[in-house]
């Protein structure tokens, strides 16, 4: 491919691959619990592997930062960590699939920072927001069309569901590999080059912008709310509920990515008007609906629980669309004493900090009491993040730069 093409087709072309990983990342307890007879332990470790594995970022920080050999690297482990999906299709067991998706993680870590640091030297603030919004509905029309065909082959075909899972793979790798082709060297900044300590720039920026530090506090709030559910959520689904592969696949992938393809324009359009804690605060209230919408699909009738189902994770899309949003682009906004890819670095990090505590607290709960507590205390927990958010951009509104 052309290195002359402009930079937002690469990164618009590999929204296109993105959907089909997504599809796959999206159904990976759901897969382990139904095909593979998973554990609720093994679940929960899985639900782990995604944030704990950005407790790498402070380290591989230094590489986005000073390496030399930027794509070579990126592009070599995401060959490892998202190629070798193709192996779930001559065998696939629990520890295999717990080391492959481990390596795609981490993949991921390395990914994001250096999107991240690209993300803010390549588009104006207007420009990062209108981008991301399409690449976010490229992404969602791939993956409603993957997780259709996904889910019938699942419950039609389990044993082709190391294809499927291969096909997710190649397409995250394909993802990396388009993208990161007008990815430029990251200049060093002042006071970093030379400085071989890598936590304490890091922490001297949460101590010197107490706006970002409550921000990241905030955020930490909301994803207690998110992660306290994962454990319970695929037997919820699969033995509560009694759902195949085609409801759960529609209901996770289908309707919310949907709603992105629709609303990601308006979402993207709301992002560049608003400061990241007013925009955070109201995608964490939208979130707030979702727990309690799924929860209460199990006292219904079948007919009704379905109802129930959808529309929360209709709410759980439409939140999830500005929490993206967020997630993408708010600590390029925020970074003011220090480097965007320095701040993602901590934001990434504290991410995996929750994912060690969190997790194993929502499987505690799971297994001591009734799973509707579970879902109302995240409730609570996404309800508290959004007032909290929207309180601090009362007290200290961002100015965008």
């Amino acid at each position: 491919m052309s290195r002359k093409l402009p930079p937002q087709h690469y990164y618009l072309i590999g929204a296109l691959f993105a959907g089909l990983y997504m599809v796959v990342d999206q159904l990976v307890d759901v897969i382990a619990k139904k095909s593979l007879g998973a554990s609720p332990l093994v679940v929960t470790v899985l639900t782990m592997l995604p944030p704990t594995s950005l407790l790498c970022s402070v380290f591989i920080v230094r590489i986005v930062e000073a390496f030399p050999r930027q794509r070579l690297i990126l592009r070599s482990i995401a060959f490892i960590g998202r190629f070798s999906f193709v192996i779930f299709i001559f065998y696939i067991n629990v520890p295999l699939y717990l080391l492959i998706f481990s390596l795609s993680y981490i993949t991921f870590t390395l990914f994001n920072p250096m999107l991240n640091a690209f993300l803010s030297t390549a588009f104006s603030s207007s420009q990062r927001s209108r981008y991301v919004g399409q690449g976010m509905a490229i992404t969602a029309a791939v993956a409603v069309v993957f997780s259709r065909i996904a889910g019938y082959v699942l419950d039609t075909r389990p044993d082709l569901k190391g294809v499927i899972l291969a096909i997710g793979g190649v397409g995250g790798f394909l993802l990396i590999f388009i993208t990161s082709a007008p990815f430029n060297d990251v200049a060093v900044p002042p006071g970093v080059k030379g400085n071989r300590s890598v936590i304490a720039p890091l922490v001297a920026i949460l101590k010197a912008d107490p706006v970002f530090l409550r921000f990241e506090a905030y955020f930490f709030i909301y994803g207690a709310g998110f992660m306290i559910i994962l454990p319970s959520i695929p037997k919820y689904l699969v033995q509560t509920l009694g759902l195949d592969y085609s409801m759960i696949s529609a209901a996770k992938v289908l309707i919310p990515q949907v709603l992105i393809i629709f609303f990601a324009p308006l979402v993207g359009r709301l992002h560049g008007r608003n400061s990241p804690q007013k925009f955070s605060g109201m995608a964490f209230l939208v979130l707030s609906a979702f727990p309690l919408l799924l929860g209460s699909a199990a006292f219904f009738g079948p007919r009704l629980a379905l109802v129930f189902l959808f529309a929360s994770y209709a709410l759980y899309g439409f939140g999830m669309l500005g929490v993206n949003f967020a997630w993408a682009i708010s600590t390029i906004e925020l970074a003011r004493h220090g480097t965007p890819q320095q701040y993602q670095a901590i934001h990434l990090s504290l991410t995996g900090i929750r994912g060690l505590i969190v997790p194993p607290l929502g499987y505690l709960l799971l297994v001591t009491i009734p799973m509707t507590w579970i879902f109302v205390l995240s409730f609570g927990l996404f309800l508290c993040a959004g007032l909290l958010m929207l309180r601090e951009n009362r007290a200290a509104p961002t100015v965008r730069p």
